[in-house]
């Protein structure tokens, strides 16, 4: 019965604080070459798993800093994948998902608006593998996903200091 309250009391917290993340607008766009190369190479589902990502991290960061803001407009300018995306297994037969690495990772700007609708804070950062040993044993967007983490607290840093 313990465990039952927790679990209410924890899902009716995460609602709320869910609430409060879901308040701040966060608009993602690619660069050109990178729409060119999703279409032909990666797929362009990928893309949903690097929103869904890079949302998440940058409404994690925004809730834990307790960030006043009101919308972030973010250019993904590169990223790289780890391993093959589905696209890229499907369409090159012989390429192997599990056993294929590479270095990954991503390049980002964005703007930072606060309640006033003024630029808080323009930020940019890159973070990509410097071995392909770090690879080994990630997911397809291992790195991408370290650089939104990298990028969501370069957000935070950005708006302290400014």
């Amino acid at each position: 019965m313990r465990h039952f309250l927790v679990g209410i009391i924890s899902a009716a917290s995460l609602g709320f604080a869910s609430q409060t993340a879901l308040a701040q607008e966060i608009n993602i766009s690619y660069s050109e070459d990178l729409l060119e190369e999703f279409e032909d190479s990666y797929g362009e589902k990928e893309k949903a798993v690097l929103e869904e990502a890079l949302t998440y991290r940058l409404m994690k960061t925004v809730e834990k800093d307790d960030l006043d803001i009101s919308r972030i407009d973010i250019v993904i300018e590169d990223v790289s994948p780890n391993r093959p995306t589905y696209e890229q297994v499907r369409t090159r037969p012989g390429l192997d998902q599990f056993r294929s690495v590479s270095i990954g990772g991503a390049k980002l700007t964005g703007s930072v608006y606060g309640e006033d609708g003024e630029i808080l804070t323009e930020s940019k950062y890159k973070s990509y593998s410097h071995s392909i040993n770090d690879a080994r044993f990630g997911s397809t967007w291992w790195d991408a996903k370290r650089a939104f983490w990298g990028f969501s607290k370069r957000v935070s840093k950005d708006i302290k200091s400014s």
